[in-house]
Formats: C-alpha cells, sequence, structure tokens
C-alpha cells in the first residue's frame, strides 16, 4: 500500500530528475557530473523541508541534517543514474526510490531500537545509511565512468 500512496509524488521527482535532468546532462557531461549535478539538485530540493522543520529529525543539529541527508542522496542519485542510462527509461530509479523511502522510513525505522544517538546514526539523515550509499555510489560510480563516459567520447 505504501508504494502505491508514494508513487505520485515519487514519479514526479523522477521524471524530472532521472528522466529529464540526466539524459540532458549527459549529452555534454561524463558520469561524475552527471550524477553529481543531479544529486547536488536533488537534494537541495529537499531544503526547504528540512531548513522549516518538516522533513528530518529532532535530535541532531540542521547542518549535520544537511550534510548528511545531501551525501545521502547525492550518492544514491550516482546508483540510480548508473540505472537510468543502463536502462534507457526511469523505471528503475522509480522502483529504487520507492524502496529507498519505504525500506528506510517504514520498515528499518520501527526496526530501530531508539536511544539517545539514534538520530545520529539512522534514517535519511544518519550516518550509516549514508556511509553504505557511498560505498555504493563509489561502485556504481566506477562502473558508470567505464560505461558512459566512453560513449561519450566516441560522439
Amino acid at each position: 500500500m505504501t508504494f502505491i500512496m508514494t508513487l505520485p509524488s515519487v514519479l514526479g521527482e523522477e521524471v524530472a530528475w532521472r528522466g529529464l535532468l540526466v539524459p540532458e546532462l549527459s549529452k555534454f557531461m561524463g558520469f561524475t557530473g552527471v550524477s553529481l549535478i543531479s544529486g547536488l539538485l536533488w537534494s537541495f530540493w529537499h531544503f526547504p523541508l528540512i531548513v522549516l522543520g518538516l522533513y528530518g529529525n529532532d535530535g541532531t543539529p540542521l547542518v549535520f541534517q544537511l550534510i548528511v541527508f545531501t551525501v545521502f542522496i547525492t550518492s544514491i542519485s550516482v546508483v540510480m543514474a548508473y540505472y537510468r542510462l543502463k536502462s534507457g527509461g526511469i523505471w528503475t530509479a522509480v522502483i529504487f526510490h520507492m524502496s529507498n523511502n519505504v525500506f528506510i522510513q517504514k520498515f528499518y525505522a520501527p526496526l530501530t531500537v531508539e536511544t539517545t544517538n539514534s538520530n545520529w546514526f539512522t534514517d535519511e539523515f544518519g550516518l550509516i545509511p549514508a556511509s553504505v550509499a557511498v560505498v555504493f555510489a563509489l561502485i556504481y560510480w566506477r562502473k558508470g565512468r567505464v560505461e558512459f563516459d566512453c560513449l561519450n567520447k566516441s560522439k
């Protein structure tokens, strides 16, 4: 049910970020630039909600939330850009985005034992998901550079 409820907003974001922006950026820059620019813009898109206190957590400083969220979102954007360019469609990004939201917000959060330090390590604003996302970003960044940057050179 959560997938169905989040589909309109996720689909709207993915049409813009991965559907339009990623392929347009890939016409004149390499995979690194595509991934970083689309990820940073996607992160900044969420900043007003975070700054206004409508999205985030109350247990960590705002600056920490903005930095960790930016690292997390930019990192998963590398993976999503890779799959967008590899598949040629946005559905891989839509499914990834919806799965990320559901698992981080609805599945893992309730399983986590709450302590005074939980906010520093869990959720989209915590160090653990951001760290895991960075590892995957590095893997997909290397793959993307090899697979897509050579295509741009041949154009």
